[in-house]
């Protein structure tokens, strides 16, 4: 019974702690804004990785690691972020031209350290035709 007494509330304080840590959690983030380029040009600016120094912030270099343009697509990301060299792992998850891009981190590393906070994280960039610009 004296066991109970303290371990009770031991795990009513460390369980949702450890839920926290280990398990995935889901965010959204939405954020708009029109160009007046047509949908074809801004998803070839948008996919290819040659072009991605003109909207990714900081953005050093981008090279393919495997696979053709489409899903499955490893593409390796160093960028620099508040004075940090940046590596990313990431693999194309969503390819439907003119449409959406999205990727998944797959292994980010600061500074050559691993970073964990990273993990599954998921990016999908929507685009939505309004007609001539």
């Amino acid at each position: 019974m004296d066991t109970l007494v303290w371990l009770v509330p031991l795990l009513v304080l460390v369980l949702p702690l450890v839920v926290t840590l280990f398990l995935p959690r889901t965010r959204s983030l939405r954020v708009d804004g029109s160009t007046a380029a047509s949908p074809e040009r801004l998803f070839a600016v948008l996919t290819s990785l040659e072009q991605m120094r003109g909207w990714y912030p900081g953005l050093v270099a981008a090279d393919r690691v495997s696979g053709k343009d489409g899903p499955a697509r490893r593409q390796r990301l160093v960028y620099e972020e508040n004075g940090d060299k940046v590596e990313s792992l990431q693999q194309v998850t969503t390819w439907v031209p003119e449409v959406q891009y999205g990727w998944k981190h797959l292994e980010d590393q600061v500074n050559g350290s691993l970073r964990r906070s990273q993990r599954d994280l998921r990016t999908v960039v929507t685009l939505h035709h309004e007609g001539e610009g």
